[in-house]
């Protein structure tokens, strides 16, 4: 999948495109929570393990340690009412194609 990657990144440089990106994909850490209750900070950062787990993130981040990315843009889940519940994580994972529901 190395080779698949690199080669990939050479047609479109190749192309004359500057910047390339895999889409939208989480980092090692869930990083600062703010706003919501102590309970609703727990479930997340549950949620955001159990996730790492179910979908083998610890590749992706071997593939970053390997190959830096340029550039970082973070990302913000914003929840109104503040609190997740198991409701709001499916939501997620949908939103994300992660579930096969």
């Amino acid at each position: 999948t190395e080779y698949l990657a690199a080669a990939a990144i050479r047609t479109l440089g190749e192309d004359g495109c500057s910047y390339a990106t895999w889409g939208p994909a989480p980092l090692a850490d869930l990083g600062a929570v703010s706003g919501l209750g102590s309970l609703s900070e727990k479930l997340g950062r549950a949620i955001f393990r159990a996730s790492g787990r179910a979908f083998d993130l610890e590749s992706r981040n071997r593939y970053r340690r390997k190959f830096p990315v340029a550039r970082v843009e973070r990302s913000y889940l914003l929840f109104d009412p503040p609190s997740i519940g198991l409701r709001e994580a499916l939501q997620v994972l949908r939103a994300f194609h992660a579930t096969p529901f």
